[in-house]
């Protein structure tokens, strides 16, 4: 009877937490359902991004194409690399005299004057050596496209350098929040579970900031992509939208990734708690006494 008493508890258990696990996937499942009929563009927004992150890796140019665009670049790197580095170290000279020249507030004497001049003249010497390699650049670029392999790579590339700028600054801050929330935890007498919890979220909240910042950054950047390769308006338009839909459900899906990982966390802690409440307050079988009866 003890034994058979044990298999329903147990039983009765797995089919509590089976029904909360249940609803809890139906209400994950209707409120997607909701939000999509709701907001119908920015779901197929989504998904168009979704295929453009899954698919789009860029046209294939042809061998020639390549070949054109690999000799440009190597006449370009002839033509004005070596002009270019030298004009790049006269100008961070010439600033840094200009910078150590400069009185209070701006005040610049004679000498200051002259060394500003010579910043000036090194400033528009480096300018006109890389605007002419720029040019070169995107006249080398233009022969595959914006939408070829290299196109597409570059944007990618911009998106991963500045997602991890994002990355870099949520760990900075979460460094810096778990030191406080540390402190004021034990100023606080906080328990080791509040102060968790706290981490937690300042942890959270953090990366979606990192996400977003990365995410604008790259809306910002992703024009000069599209203008180094030498696309025209409409070109450009059409590419830096669909990088932009890409990084946009790429942020997203990463972001849902986040939660849902913590909510996991949480919900496997809760299951764990919840069966150890259900398990210590179940009613025990009690024993049962035999009489003897005396003849």
């Amino acid at each position: 009877r003890r034994v058979h008493g044990g298999n329903s508890s147990r039983l009765f258990l797995m089919t509590q937490l089976s029904r909360r696990q249940a609803g809890l996937t139906d209400i994950v499942v209707a409120g997607g359902k909701a939000f999509v009929k709701s907001h119908p563009v920015i779901s197929f927004s989504y998904v168009v991004g979704l295929v453009v992150c899954l698919l789009g890796n860029g046209l294939k140019p042809s061998p020639e194409l390549v070949r054109e665009m690999e000799h440009d670049l190597q006449k370009a790197e002839l033509e004005y690399g070596e002009h270019l580095e030298a004009a790049t170290l006269r100008l961070d000279r010439a600033n840094a005299l200009y910078q150590q020249s400069r009185g209070w507030f701006g005040r610049c004497d004679e000498i200051c004057l002259r060394n500003k001049a010579t910043y000036e003249t090194a400033l528009r010497d480096y300018e006109y050596f890389h605007q002419n390699f720029q040019n070169e650049l995107t006249r080398a670029n233009s022969k595959v496209g914006v939408f070829s392999e290299y196109g597409v790579q570059e944007a990618r590339s911009l998106f991963w350098r500045m997602f991890g700028h994002g990355q870099k600054f949520a760990k900075q801050q979460t460094m810096w929040d778990s030191l406080f929330i540390g402190i004021g935890a034990m100023s606080n007498d906080e328990s080791a579970v509040e102060f968790l919890i706290r981490l937690v979220i300042s942890l959270v909240m953090n990366f979606v900031l990192g996400v977003f910042g990365a995410f604008v950054a790259f809306v910002w950047n992703i024009w000069s992509v599209a203008k180094a390769f030498g696309a025209d308006m409409f070109t450009g338009t059409a590419f830096a939208t669909l990088a932009i839909l890409g990084a946009f459900s790429f942020s997203v899906t990463w972001i849902l990734g986040l939660f849902g990982s913590v909510a996991g966390a949480v919900y496997v802690v809760a299951k764990s708690a919840g069966g150890d409440r259900i398990e210590g307050n179940r009613v025990r079988p009690q024993p049962i006494h035999y009489r003897t009866h005396v003849q």
